[in-house]
C-alpha cells in the first residue's frame, strides 16, 4: 500500500501496465521455539517498492523562438529481492506481534521517459515507461540495503492475516550533483494473507 507521498504506480517491472506479477505468492518458513515465540523467514523474489515520483534526469536543448525540446526521466517504482527474518511473540491466542531485519537487493525498476517539444505555433508531449536495470540510471541507486520492520497478525485455521511496516536504514538513491533528486529512504506498508501448506 502506498504511504506518505509515494505513488501507486500501475507499471510492472517490464514497464507494462499489468501489475499481476506484483502479487505472486512468496514462500515462508516458521520455527516455533515454544508456544509463545517463533522465528519466520520469507523469500520475496520480485517485490515492488512504491516511491515518490523523483526527477532523475532533465535536459533541454534548442531555441525557444524555433523549437525547444525537453527530456525528463521520472522514477515510477523499484523492485527488490527481499529476505526478512522476524521474531514473533504471541501474547494472546492466535495473535502475534513481532519485528526484525530484512535484507533487500534491488533487481530493477521502472522509469517514465518524457519528451516535450515546444515551438511558437505547436507543442507535443510523449511519454513511455521502460525498465531500469544495468544502465547509467540504475547506477544512481544503492544495490542493496537493510531494513527494520514491525509486524502484527492473526492466525485462524492455517490462514494468517497481518500488517507489516518496514523502513530502510539508509537512502536508496545516491546524492545527485544536479539536485534533481534528494536522499530518500524506502518504506513500505504491507497487508498480507498467508496460508500454511504444511504444519507439524
Amino acid at each position: 500500500i502506498a504511504i506518505s507521498s509515494q505513488q501507486p504506480s500501475s507499471y510492472n517491472i517490464n514497464g507494462k501496465t499489468s501489475r499481476l506479477a506484483d502479487y505472486l505468492p512468496a514462500p515462508f518458513f516458521q520455527y516455533h521455539i515454544n508456544n509463545k515465540l517463533f522465528l519466520q523467514t520469507e523469500f520475496h523474489f520480485q517485490s515492488p517498492q512504491y516511491t515518490d515520483r523523483l526527477l532523475l534526469k532533465n535536459t533541454r536543448r534548442g531555441d525557444s523562438s524555433i523549437m525547444r525540446i525537453e527530456n525528463s526521466v521520472y522514477l515510477e517504482k523499484l523492485y527488490y529481492f527481499n529476505i526478512p527474518l522476524n521474531l514473533y511473540y504471541t501474547p494472546l491466542r492466535n495473535v502475534s506481534i513481532g519485528g526484525g531485519l530484512q535484507y533487500s537487493s534491488m533487481v530493477g525498476g521502472v522509469a517514465s521517459y518524457e519528451e516535450r517539444r515546444t515551438s511558437p505555433q505547436t507543442s507535443s508531449f510523449e511519454s513511455v515507461a521502460r525498465r531500469v536495470k544495468d544502465d547509467s540510471l540504475a547506477s544512481r541507486f544503492m544495490p542493496s540495503e537493510w531494513r527494520y520492520q514491525f509486524d502484527a497478525n492473526y492466525y485462524f485455521h492455517r490462514f494468517t492475516l497481518g500488517v507489516r511496516y518496514s523502513q530502510s536504514m539508509k537512502d536508496f538513491i545516491r546524492v545527485d550533483p544536479s539536485g534533481l533528486a534528494g536522499n530518500i529512504r524506502n518504506k513500505s506498508f504491507l497487508l498480507y494473507l498467508r496460508f500454511n501448506i504444511w504444519e507439524e
